[in-house]
């Protein structure tokens, strides 16, 4: 059985205990916490809440790879994958009730790119109000350690290149563009049909 394969069979209570920190738990006031779900596990407010964030970007996937909202939300339901839920303190049950907030998250899935055991991180959003407070690198630091402990070979990503802040923001915590980016397209008539993104990855070994 592959590591993939292994991982995937891991109970969501044996994988908070084994690969996430004691008490990831930001420290900016106010208080958040940071909890890890699957897609089976993910409360119906909070899929809504994550979902809202991505759609809140429509525009920018219509410019590059299109937009679809069913498939976005299939996408996002995927047995294998996980999220990172960064609500308000008091959040029991994500986007309504229990007095907290989904306020961000940032979906993963253990998979493979190139012949490549990787984390894949899908998606990152941040509600307006808690961004430029250090919640995003922690998010993604989080899932870097997961990654480590399950031992992949490196994070990839993809990103918008009309993304500008986010680009500087992956640059920043060490991203590179990969290999695996696609180049442009050439067509028949000689014209060239630019790719709208980019895959940038982090080697998780030493």
């Amino acid at each position: 059985m592959s590591l993939i394969e292994t991982h995937n069979r891991i109970p969501l209570s044996t994988l908070r205990e084994t690969y996430l920190p004691s008490t990831p738990r930001p420290p900016s006031p106010p208080p958040y916490s940071i909890t890890l779900e699957t897609a089976k596990t993910l409360p119906p407010g909070s899929f809504k809440a994550c979902f809202d964030l991505v759609h809140g970007c429509k525009d920018m996937y219509k410019r590059t790879i299109g937009w679809s909202a069913t498939a976005k939300k299939k996408e996002m339901k995927h047995p294998a994958m996980r999220y990172l839920i960064l609500s308000t303190a008091a959040a029991t049950g994500g986007g309504g009730g229990g007095g907290g907030k989904t306020v961000g998250f940032l979906s993963f899935m253990i998979t493979e790119e190139d012949e490549c055991e990787v984390v894949y991180c899908y998606e990152l959003h941040l509600a307006e109000e808690v961004r430029s407070r250090g919640l995003g690198r922690i998010l993604v630091e989080v899932m870097e350690g997961f990654g480590k402990k399950v031992g992949v070979e490196k994070v990839m990503l993809t990103v918008f290149l009309e993304n500008e802040g986010a680009r500087r923001f992956y640059s920043r915590l060490g991203y590179v563009r990969d290999d695996f980016t696609p180049d442009d397209v050439v067509g028949r008539n000689g014209r060239v049909r630019k790719v709208g993104y980019e895959i940038l990855s982090k080697g998780l070994k030493d």
